[in-house]
């Protein structure tokens, strides 16, 4: 009876932890809606939903919280691009970008691997 109740506990223990983790969500806490850094610095992570070269804008999509437009220039940083050309819709990514003029200027855009946790 011993490795019955041994073998019944493990069994117990991961049905607990696995729930834990089905609920847990994202372990990394810059997800979710914009989080600022600076007063006018914010960062946010979530998938490209729309992507137009011709005006400079990407729109990314957190898992919680409004869409945000951004703006890219010729001073934004991209990591894990090749060029602004390979920016494409739902790739995970997080950017850094600032408020000015009324308008969200993207610092940085991050390219994150598929299936990342957004």
């Amino acid at each position: 009876m011993p490795f019955r109740k041994k073998t019944t506990t493990a069994i117990i223990i991961t049905i607990i932890a696995t729930t834990l983790l089905m609920f847990a969500g994202c372990a990394d806490k810059k997800g979710g809606t914009p989080e600022m850094l600076e007063p006018g610095m914010y960062f946010v992570k979530g998938k490209i939903k729309k992507v137009s070269l011709e005006k400079g804008k990407i729109t990314i999509k957190p898992p919680k919280g409004d869409r945000v437009k951004l703006f890219i220039n010729e001073n934004t940083e991209l990591k894990d691009y090749s060029s602004v050309e390979s920016i494409q819709k739902d790739q995970p990514v997080e950017a850094v970008y600032k408020e000015a003029e009324g308008k969200n200027i993207a610092i940085s855009i991050k390219q994150l691997p598929q299936g990342s946790c957004q």
